[in-house]
């Protein structure tokens, strides 16, 4: 999270998944994925393209409740491997250096905030969507990190806000968050220093091995 802006979920659903519910797995996620957004949010602002950043981020918040209630009402058993089934295919894009390569206009930051905006409401990985559209751009890299910075966190807010209304924050899954949230924050604190002085090519191609044997683990759960 700190070093691209997104990718936490890759390792974090699988895992979460394998010890509470779905539902449960998105919520501490979009906490986690909210506090370390705003702590990246004021440099990444001075970078963010709005033109392109800001369909993205406005259809994904209208299209998520419809994810987010899926999620909710979803049997969990069946949840769980649609979640592996992602993690793992979006995993495999990445590590392949899959990328958009067709028009870049508002009309496809619309469709793809409505991709992102799905995803992230029913298994919390919508910050993917928006990570392979906005690496494909001929932006600098300062830029694109910006508008994922931008777009994940303020999709991830608005999905925190469906989930406490929903009554998924009961006191037992908060004191779970904050302690998550120790090891998170400074790791994505490391990972936002490296940012400026790591290429990260190797370091990309091990985690999303590892990731991708998680999503495996998530389907055989």
């Amino acid at each position: 999270m700190g070093f691209g802006g997104f990718g936490s979920g890759l390792v974090l659903m699988p895992l979460l998944t394998l010890i509470y519910s779905p539902t449960h797995a998105v919520a501490i996620q979009m906490v986690l994925v909210t506090i370390t957004g705003f702590a990246l949010m004021p440099n990444a602002i001075r970078h963010t393209r709005w033109r392109e950043a800001g369909p993205m981020l406005i259809i994904a918040c209208l299209v998520m409740p419809f994810g987010s209630y899926l999620l909710q009402t979803t049997d969990p058993g069946i949840l769980r491997p649609v979640i592996g089934v992602v993690v793992l295919v979006l995993a495999a894009l990445q590590f392949r250096g899959a990328a958009y390569a067709g028009p870049r206009n508002a009309l496809t930051a619309t469709a793809a905030g409505a991709v992102s905006g799905m995803a992230n409401g029913m298994v919390g990985l919508g910050g993917l969507i928006v990570g392979l559209y906005m690496v494909s751009s001929r932006d600098p890299a300062a830029m694109q990190r910006a508008n994922i910075i931008v777009v994940g966190t303020g999709v991830a807010a608005i999905n925190l806000v469906i989930l406490a209304l929903s009554g998924v924050y009961v006191a037992e899954l908060a004191a779970r968050i904050a302690i998550l949230m120790v090891p998170y924050g400074i790791t994505a604190w490391c990972g936002a220093r490296f940012f400026h002085v790591t290429p990260g090519e190797l370091y990309r191609k091990i985690v999303l091995t590892l990731v991708m044997a998680l999503g495996v683990a998530t389907l055989v759960s």
